[in-house]
């Protein structure tokens, strides 16, 4: 098994397949039995896992995960093929549904409330499944849509929008695809205003960009037929620096991602506007004030989406060859740039890395950088990442794995392309072997106490693994403890702000999922542990000043996400800071602190889930 594009989606599910099947063996569970209960022969898993043939399609991924969990209840959770396929293929047909009934059912259950989160999520499904074969087809679903829209479509919609706004289980970003695809196939001028104000209103509409990114994917199956869409999508995304200023996280690069999939035919350089979206693109690559995420997503992406726009780029004499080479050179600019000595001192090393991989892959015409080029001068930070891969070879996993998870694992640490770092992130937690990957971020964490930006990478990728042991726990109240040292130094950098806000979302992202799988043990001990900072930051006078408002909007994330019902008498301590914290001179987090506080907590003190926060647009 071997990973050596990071954005081929059939290696990553390859990968992901093969890793699970080696869980499966350490409980002597073979995979002739896999094959067997998901109603095929061991030769077609042989062949998948060979990259033979077609790769597996939803329907074989869905019944893939069903046999496996079925296999192996006991075992850490596995399955997520199907999720993890439709995340790096799209929402392309009802094979790729999340939620697959039978159609005789789907008209009865639409029927019901919608109550809970995987109610929302399987109902959402099946008002996709009626709408797919309409849109595939070319007809109009106004019928369809007149009979659902009020009682169903809106609704569901503010509901996914809630729970893919919340820490990001499979289960959050599944929301987000179903998001997507139901604006897509189900829109109206109405639903587009709502979702919008969702973006905009919503503390947590951040990561609402995702959905709109997968809605525009979907738009280039026929996008003569998404002129509508078209004008709706460019509006949000030419307002994104506006909604930057006011976001809860305005470093995560969503936005970005999103320019990166506008299609061609939206921002043609011959058209009324010119190429928009190149500019947008490099503005942000250009913007001192933006974090090294965003830079290095928007550098990467503009080259990607430049060599994916002229396909005749080889030949230098077309007008794809031209338009290629006024990109390079302006990108070349741009590395030179990155890799002065004056540029952002406080990131100046994640800088000239970025410049290193944008110049590789400028040097080799290819969109994305898979072979990492040795940095001049040796950079130590980089030996970190070196010997942090080395502690995969200590941790069992099986040799069949092991350089592919090498391989992935440095992915989420090197790769300056946005999406394909999370790409890889995604597929190590598809493929189960997270803990092994987590040792492997904490030698960075334990071993590299400099670099800022690299350390952020790490704790970004602890928060998507999903792990609630008490190994990240002990890992990231050490990382909060030196962050917060860090932010107390007489005058801290940009770049220690943004590791303080990281570790704060991580904390919140790993222990702050919705009530399934929110505490297993840990929780209130991370809390109990940090708690002397939390209260500082809400009550102290740091988060006061305007450059460390990002603090505060990530303490009130970890707040609402970590809140413990009251015991006694005695208030939550989330409770009790977000009531601190309500006065904030930054609107940003007083909203988001009101917000909370409106639906969270019951009178006698019992947390409730997000899905209460709906009633707020009723009040």
């Amino acid at each position: 098994m071997h990973v050596d594009d990071i954005d081929d989606a059939g290696q990553l599910i390859r990968y992901a397949l093969t890793a699970q099947l080696a869980r499966l063996d350490q409980h002597k569970i073979s995979e002739t039995k896999v094959a067997s209960g998901a109603g095929k022969s061991s030769s077609q898993l042989t062949n998948w896992k060979k990259g033979i043939g077609s790769p597996p399609d939803g329907e074989v991924l869905r019944s893939l995960d069903s046999s496996i969990v079925g296999l192996a209840p006991e075992t850490e959770p596995l399955g997520g093929l199907n999720s993890l396929g439709i995340r790096l293929r799209g929402l392309t047909n009802q094979d790729s549904l999340i939620a697959h009934l039978p159609a005789s059912w789907t008209w009865e259950m639409l029927l019901e409330d919608a109550n809970t989160e995987f109610a929302v999520l399987v109902q959402a499904s099946a008002l996709l499944s009626l709408f797919i074969p309409i849109d595939q087809a070319r007809l109009s679903p106004s019928e369809l849509r007149a009979r659902y829209k009020e009682r169903k479509i809106q609704p569901l919609v503010k509901h996914l929008a809630l729970i893919g706004g919340a820490p990001p289980t499979s289960r959050n970003i599944d929301a987000l695809v179903l998001l997507g695809g139901l604006t897509k196939c189900a829109w109206d001028h109405d639903l587009g205003h709502l979702v919008h104000s969702k973006l905009q209103d919503l503390p947590l509409g951040f990561r609402l960009w995702r959905a709109i990114t997968k809605l525009v994917h979907l738009c280039e199956e026929n996008l003569s037929s998404t002129n509508h869409l078209k004008e709706w999508v460019t509006g949000l995304l030419k307002n994104a620096e506006g909604l930057r200023r006011t976001s809860i996280y305005p470093g995560r690069s969503l936005d970005l991602e999103l320019a990166i999939a506008i299609p061609y035919e939206w921002s043609r350089p011959d058209g009324p506007e010119g190429d928009w979206v190149h500019k947008l693109l490099l503005a942000r690559a250009q913007d001192d004030t933006a974090t090294l995420r965003e830079r290095g997503t928007a550098a990467m992406g503009l080259w990607q989406r430049t060599l994916a726009h002229n396909p005749d780029h080889r030949n230098e004499a077309s007008q794809d060859g031209q338009r290629v080479k006024r990109v390079e050179s302006e990108l070349r600019n741009l590395a030179h740039g990155f890799a002065r000595p004056d540029a952002r001192p406080d990131v100046a090393a994640g800088l000239r890395w970025v410049a290193a991989t944008l110049t590789s892959v400028l040097d080799k015409k290819v969109p994305v950088c898979n072979q990492w080029p040795e940095p001049d001068p040796r950079e130590p930070w980089f030996q970190v990442v070196q010997d942090a891969t080395d502690v995969l070879d200590t941790q069992e996993i099986p040799d069949r794995i092991l350089d592919a998870t090498k391989v992935l694992f440095q992915h989420m640490l090197l790769q300056n392309a946005g999406v394909q770092r999370r790409q890889a992130t995604d597929t190590l937690l598809a493929g189960g072997w997270t803990n092994a990957v987590i040792k492997g971020l904490a030698h960075v964490l334990e071993h590299e106490k400099e670099q800022s930006w690299l350390r952020v990478r790490a704790l970004f990728a602890i928060g998507f693994l999903q792990r609630r042991d008490s190994t990240v726990a002990n890992i990231l109240v050490q990382a909060c403890q030196e962050a917060y040292d860090k932010l107390k130094s007489p005058s801290p950098t940009g770049a220690q702000i943004t590791e303080m806000h990281a570790v704060l979302f991580s904390i919140g992202d790993c222990f702050g999922a919705s009530f399934g799988v929110r505490d297993r043990g840990q929780l209130r001990s991370v809390r109990n542990s940090i708690a002397p900072i939390l209260d500082e930051l809400a009550k102290g006078e740091l988060t006061q000043e305007e450059r460390f408002y990002p603090v505060a909007r990530a303490l009130v994330y970890l707040l609402t996400f970590t809140a413990q019902d009251r015991r006694g008498e005695r208030f939550d301590l989330s409770e009790t800071l977000l009531q601190s914290m309500r006065d904030h001179p930054d609107t940003v987090t007083r909203d988001f602190c009101e917000w909370t506080l409106g639906f969270r907590f019951t009178t006698d003190g019992k947390v409730q889930s997000l899905m209460r926060a709906v009633d707020l647009d009723n009040d």
